[in-house]
C-alpha cells in the first residue's frame, strides 16, 4: 500500500549545472574584472525616470476625489467600450438630454413672465 513512500523514484531535473569553481575559473574572473576596471566599464544601472503624475514645482499633490463613483466598474468598462467601437458616449447622451431639459424649462419659465 505504502510502496511509493519506500521506493525513491527517479526523475530528471533541468537546472542549469553551477560552475565548478577551480582556480583557472577564478583567474579568468579577476582577469575580467581588471580589465573592466581598466575600461571603465561598470555596467551601471541607469537610472529610470518618474512618471509623471502632476505633482507641482511645491511638492503639492494633485486633487483627488472623495465623492464615491455614481457607477459600478461594470458600467465604467461598458462606456468605455461603447466609446471605442461604436464611437457612441453615453455621457455626452446624457448631458445632452439634460440641457434640453433645462432648456424646455427655460423656455416655459420665459413663456409664463412674457405672457
Amino acid at each position: 500500500v505504502n510502496s511509493l513512500l519506500e521506493a525513491a523514484p527517479e526523475f530528471e531535473v533541468a537546472t542549469k549545472m553551477a560552475p565548478t569553481i577551480t582556480v583557472e575559473h577564478t583567474e579568468n574572473l579577476e582577469e575580467m574584472i581588471k580589465r573592466r576596471i581598466l575600461a571603465e566599464d561598470w555596467d551601471d544601472v541607469a537610472p529610470r525616470e518618474l512618471p509623471d503624475i502632476g505633482i507641482k514645482k511645491n511638492g503639492e499633490l494633485p486633487e483627488v476625489s472623495q465623492e464615491k463613483s455614481k457607477l459600478g466598474l461594470g458600467e465604467l468598462y461598458e462606456r468605455e467600450y461603447l466609446k471605442k467601437a461604436t464611437g457612441y458616449d453615453p455621457d455626452a447622451a446624457e448631458k445632452q438630454s439634460e440641457e434640453d431639459k433645462l432648456k424646455g424649462e427655460m423656455k416655459m419659465i420665459f413663456a409664463s413672465l412674457c405672457g
